[in-house]
């Protein structure tokens, strides 16, 4: 009767040739396929490309009332914020507003940038996705704002920020200078190399003024980077040491190395924001930059306690030299340094708390040391106060680039030697630069109204470590965003802030004698103790609360890895780790995509038939996988399917097939004589099978028994098939692929025979890959699929619709030979559409229809139509003036639902290309005694399908005057159209949403 078969045009599935398998009905090979693209091409005319739906993916599930509301006010709250100095790379910021979505904002093109990172695989730990939501993917332009008019007072703010920021900055560059410089042969020129440090943050600072779009920007030397500075420096020591070079020459290899480094990471950051892909430092794992920050805190506090105590931490077990009386009472002060700092930036809420604390120690140091009598020299001899290193007066700024000690070009007193083992810092320091630097403008972003241009202030980055470089000081530096947002809350809109900052940082560059000599080691010791015990809490205990406890576990392993076996070696070892708990994880979401999804074809049938097919629904199971097999994941996948196999398949009821061709040989009777007694009853069918009451409600005595009895056979004979759909499978690994052989071998023992199907055109290796693991694919023929169930040979279908489609095709021969159901006709009469739509199940109530009667009277009111092939036999936007009633060949309907109203079509082409909506497309295939353009006949609207012949005919044609004469003339006629026109719809609509539901999937 209906013959309508439903096509997803999600994914071009990979093609085959050969024989369809319809093609014992009387179906050419490949006329589908031409008719499909035929109607393709017109859809194609008239309508937008289609583009693929979105994964469906499951709604967060919110928890209990009270949880809900502790969870609301816990984000409200206001989080409280050290009030200048905080840790560019802080965890903190994971909770800080910078870490909610930004919206888009539109760019000079017109365009949308939205900030977000890619998508990771696991649902449970999306919890730290927010501090990878900081990480711009694109620029977003700066929206240019009129030049507001000058505010009373501008001045006054700019110059206050600039020297509270100065008293603030210029004790930590003596500290970083210290974590740079921290081995012990940089010591006794420790303070010029200091004022190395102060010219390159002048330096940066410069940049920022000049190149960045914030008039309040603070940029400096970064403690991002100073350990892998500090681990260059001291690297290429070591490598001097052991080739000999005098101790000038490795001086100026060492500061050659760090220029060359930052030089590099900052042509590599103007590369980064000038290609727009910022969103790269994205694939460097936050755990493993947690652990590397972590070893930053502890590298930072352990440099300032050496410091203060005087006593060399290379090691753990050098800590123990702390146990002394001397080093305990010189570490005393320093202890209690971090704690008033601490206590002060945390209770005193004014901006001028922290810079008058230090400006108020070193005042203190020396009231002390006039209240008991001491000198400055006294105190030099004690160990308190740097002494004076040799030179250290005699400093002239212009001279600084003396230290690098050049004679000629190409310089002969550097060690060149030593650089090729600085790369992999040198690539380590590009990642955590970009990465800190793209975690600072985002934590701008969320304070400022004003619209950065995220790769623009990344390029103001880069140029900024490049411009130092050039000048011979190169130290890594970016954005100090706690600092910058200091001066945004001052209201600062003028560069005179960071003109005053840099101006200060060249004062003390090129002031003459060395700042350490006159200040307490207590206090440099202090001041970076307390900066690394800031980073260290941040990313040892709070980060604890912010991240999974896998990703915390792995952020541990980091932290230990780096400890142990230095830099390099404990990141890549993080990074090999986090990639092994990504390869787990990934296991687990593809077994979470492991979807049973409905097993119904889109053929939509006779309503014998599809009564029959309804009975056969258990012997089928379809299996739908998604995401990307691999060894990790191919195990447990195969022990589900074979778990799903077992407990919807195995359970149904069957023969030996080894008994069946044992009994084959005697006949008929003596084939079902020894397994009539292993039938279950007529009960037990009905309870587990559905309409089996429809096809032995109307047999009595024994022939209702023998009805049962054949009804039982034809279960119990009929094939197990188990699909799985490829659809959404993105790939698969030759591990996964030798999976699929020990399945298929699994699936047969058991007597299911396995089918594959939609294997996409972008993965079509996987066939190849299959075969190669020894499990060939092959399209099914009119005699060879015996074969396939039987040997090592798998099934394959384009689409899961075809696979569902042979499966019941082959349950459909069981029917026919034990005369469940008749075969089906390739033309229909009209006394026999009738017939076919209102019996089986009867569907009229009353006394039964005399169908070659009513038949004769409906043939006055329609027309012969030929069907001839490629034939537009209804157009997408016409007239619906007539309904036809296919009598023999094939016609194909394409519906795209997207243009299913006139609304829609009105609609659709003001919308721009990127703003369509996907266009869902059904395709059916209408056989004799199908009904085709009922649904816009009866809604009075223009076509929204198109129709095309596929195999040639004819059809009852059935006018809108036909319609109303009939309703005049003959109203008995039209009561049997309509209920016609009424079950078909609604088996219709049965049918949709079948398909929707096997689509969804």
């Amino acid at each position: 009767m209906q013959d309508q078969i439903e096509v997803a045009e999600e994914a071009p599935p990979l093609r085959w040739g050969g024989e369809s398998p319809r093609h014992s009905a009387g179906h050419r090979p490949g006329s589908f396929t031409a008719a499909a693209g035929l109607l393709s091409g017109l859809f194609a005319s008239r309508a937008a490309d289609p583009s693929p739906p979105a994964d469906l993916e499951s709604p967060l599930l919110p928890g209990g009332e009270d949880e809900e509301q502790e969870l609301i006010e816990h984000s409200l709250e206001e989080k409280q914020w050290p009030a200048l100095r905080g840790s560019s790379i802080s965890a903190r910021r994971i909770t800080h507003r910078a870490s909610i979505d930004q919206p888009s904002t539109p760019t000079a093109a017109g365009g949308n940038t939205p900030l977000g990172p890619a998508p990771l695989p696991f649902g449970d730990e999306a919890r730290h996705h927010a501090a990878y939501d900081l990480l711009p993917s694109r620029e977003t332009a700066a929206v240019v704002k009129p030049a507001a008019a000058p505010q009373a007072g501008r001045y006054t703010r700019a110059a206050v920020a600039g020297l509270v920021n100065s008293v603030i900055a210029l004790p930590l560059q003596l500290a970083f200078a210290a974590i740079i410089f921290r081995d012990p042969f940089f010591e006794p020129m420790l303070g010029s190399l200091a004022k190395l440090v102060f010219l390159s943050s002048a330096l940066h600072q410069l940049a920022f003024v000049a190149l960045s779009s914030l008039p309040f920007a603070v940029g400096q030397v970064q403690d991002v980077g100073l350990i892998f500075l500090s681990a260059i420096a001291t690297s290429v020591v070591s490598e001097c040491g052991e080739a000999g070079w005098p101790a000038k020459d490795t001086l100026a290899t060492v500061l050659t190395a760090t220029t060359l480094a930052t030089g590099i990471v900052g042509i590599l950051v103007v590369c980064t924001g000038a290609l727009k892909v910022a969103g790269i430092v994205q694939y460097l794992p936050l755990p493993i930059v947690g652990g590397y920050l972590a070893f930053v805190g502890f590298f930072c506090l352990a440099a300032g306690v050496s410091i203060a105590s005087g006593v060399q931490l290379p090691t753990l077990a050098s800590w123990q030299g702390l146990l002394t009386a001397d080093a305990l009472l010189k570490l005393a002060p320093a202890l209690a340094f971090v704690l008033l700092i601490i206590l002060v930036t945390h209770t005193v809420r004014s901006p001028f708390a922290l810079p008058a604390l230090l400006l108020a120690c070193p005042l203190l140091f020396y009231a002390f040391l006039f209240a008991f009598g001491l000198t400055l020299e006294d105190a030099r001899e004690a160990g308190w106060v740097s002494k004076p290193q040799p030179g250290d007066g005699e400093w002239q700024f212009w001279r600084a680039w003396s230290l690098y000690n050049f004679h000629d070009f190409p310089p002969s007193n550097i060690y060149w030697g030593a650089m090729p083992a600085q790369a992999s810092k040198l690539l380590a320091l590009y990642f955590i630069v970009a990465f800190g630097s793209s975690m600072d403008i985002a934590a701008i972003q969320a304070d400022t109204s004003q619209d950065l241009a995220y790769d623009s202030e990344l390029v103001t980055v880069g140029l900024s470590n490049l411009l130092t470089s050039v000048a011979g000081v190169g130290f890594s530096g970016s954005y100090i965003f706690s600092q910058t947002l200091f001066s945004l809350k001052m209201s600062v809109d003028t560069p005179l802030m960071g003109i005053l900052l840099a101006g200060a940082e060249l004062g003390v560059f090129m002031m003459p004698g060395n700042v350490m000599t006159y200040l307490p080691n207590w206090y440099f010791g202090g001041l970076t103790a307390w900066i690394g015990q800031d980073i260290l809490k941040d990313w040892l205990f709070i980060a604890a609360k912010r991240i999974s406890g896998v990703e915390y576990a792995l952020l541990l392993a980091t932290f230990g890895l780096v400890m142990a076996a230095g830099l390099e070696v404990g990141i890549a070892g993080g990074i090999v780790l986090a990639a092994l708990h990504f390869a787990y994880s990934y296991s687990r979401v593809t077994m979470t995509a492991f979807t049973v999804v409905p097993s119904r074809s889109g053929l939509v049938r006779t309503f014998n038939q599809r009564t029959v097919l309804d009975m056969f629904a258990a012997r089928i199971t379809a299996v739908s996988l998604s995401g990307y097999m691999f060894f990790g994941s191919s195990v447990h996948v195969v022990s589900k399917v074979v778990e799903v196999a077992a407990s919807t398949l195995d359970t149904q009821p069957h023969f030996d097939p080894d008994a069946l061709d044992a009994a084959a040989g005697g006949g008929r009777v003596a084939r079902q004589a020894p397994l009539a007694g292993s039938l279950p009853s007529e009960a037990a069918l009905s309870r587990q099978y559905d309409n089996v009451a429809a096809l032995v409600d109307r047999r009595a005595g024994s022939v209702r028994a023998q009805q049962v009895s054949k009804v039982a056979m034809a279960l119990a004979q009929s094939p197990r098939f188990l699909i799985l759909d490829f659809r959404r499978l993105d790939g698969l690994d030759a591990t996964a692929a030798r999976s699929f052989v020990t399945l298929h071998n699994k699936l047969q023992h058991m007597g299911i025979q396995l089918i594959i199907t939609h294997i996409t055109a972008r993965s079509a290796y996987v066939r190849q890959l299959l075969a190669a693991q020894g499990l060939v694919l092959r399209q099914p023929t009119s005699g060879g699929d015996r074969q396939a169930e039987a040997g090592s040979l798998c099934l394959w279908f384009p689409t899961l619709d075809a696979g569902c489609q042979f499966c019941e095709e082959r349950f459909l021969e069981v029917a026919i030979a034990h005369g469940l159901c008749p075969p089906q006709a390739v033309r229909l009469t009209l006394a026999q559409v009738l017939q076919a739509h209102l019996e089986l199940p009867r569907c009229i109530l009353g006394a039964a229809v005399d169908y070659s009667a009513a038949s004769a009277r409906l043939a006055r009111y329609t027309t012969r139509h030929p069907l001839l092939v490629g034939e537009e036999l209804l157009s997408l936007g016409a007239a619906a003036e007539e309904v036809f009633i296919v009598e023999s060949g094939t016609v194909i309907c394409l519906v795209d639902y997207a243009l299913a109203s006139v609304s829609s079509r009105a609609q659709l082409p003001a919308l721009p290309a990127d703003m369509q909506p996907h266009h869902g497309q059904r395709t059916m295939k209408c056989g004799p005694g199908s009904l085709v353009g009922e649904l816009d006949f009866f809604l009075q609207r223009p076509r929204s399908l198109v129709a095309v012949v596929d195999e040639g005919g004819s059809a009852w044609r059935f006018s809108r005057q036909a319609w109303e004469a009939m309703a005049a003339a003959d109203p008995a006629s039209l009561v049997l159209l309509q209920h016609i026109v009424l079950r078909s719809t609604s088996l219709s609509a049965a049918h949709a949403m079948e398909a929707c539901s096997s689509q969804s999937h």
